[in-house]
């Protein structure tokens, strides 16, 4: 995973850069995970990675499954990949210019697992807080796992100006945790266990 992410990571950078550069993150994020998804479905990925088909042809397969979504810069940022034998890593590139965009707009995806969904009061203080903490706006997903016992497990993007290990023990306080509850920071990673119990 990590070789894929340092393969893809000059691309996902070069197009970032050319959709800041034409005012559109919005729409190069949107065929960039329109791309991603037709390089994984299993049939395409296995007819893109054909020695039969030449750079071109794949370039012409994935502009025809998507239609009029690609506009012409898209394609030649296509050409490239396929070019350096890089259509594959569509979905890393995706990845990372989706952190690139968010760090651009000043935005952190959260992703909070707990036992029973999160009420909208929970969620909310808990978005307020981490807003508050990062000074940006807060996406906030709610993934439900009966293995999580009494609490929550929150995971967030951290820019490099907030390191660890406080983050979650400022949170908790946020929040208005009790003073019983467990926070666990885990190599930096600001993986927090709150007790959302009474």
């Amino acid at each position: 995973m990590s070789s894929l992410t340092t393969l893809a990571r000059p691309y996902a950078k070069a197009a970032f850069e050319l959709a800041q550069s034409e005012q559109a993150l919005a729409r190069w994020d949107d065929m960039l995970n329109l791309a991603s998804e037709i390089v994984e479905d299993a049939s395409m990925a296995s007819l893109l990675e054909s020695p039969d088909v030449s750079n071109a042809q794949s370039v012409a397969i994935l502009k025809e499954a998507a239609g009029e979504a690609f506009d012409g810069r898209f394609r030649d940022f296509l050409s490239v990949l396929a070019e350096n034998s890089r259509l594959s890593l569509l979905p890393q590139v995706k990845r990372l210019f989706r952190i690139l965009r968010d760090e651009a707009e000043k935005r952190i995806s959260v992703k909070v697992v707990s036992a029973i969904p999160l009420d909208e009061g929970q969620a909310g203080r808990m978005r307020d807080a981490l807003a508050r903490r990062f000074d940006c706006e807060i996406e906030l997903e709610n993934e439900i796992d009966a293995g999580v016992i009494g609490g929550a497990v929150v995971y967030a993007g951290v820019c490099r100006e907030h390191f660890e290990p406080a983050t979650a023990c400022q949170i908790a306080a946020a929040l208005g945790i009790k003073g019983n509850v467990a926070v666990y920071d885990t190599s930096n990673a600001c993986l927090g266990v709150l007790n959302w119990g009474s």
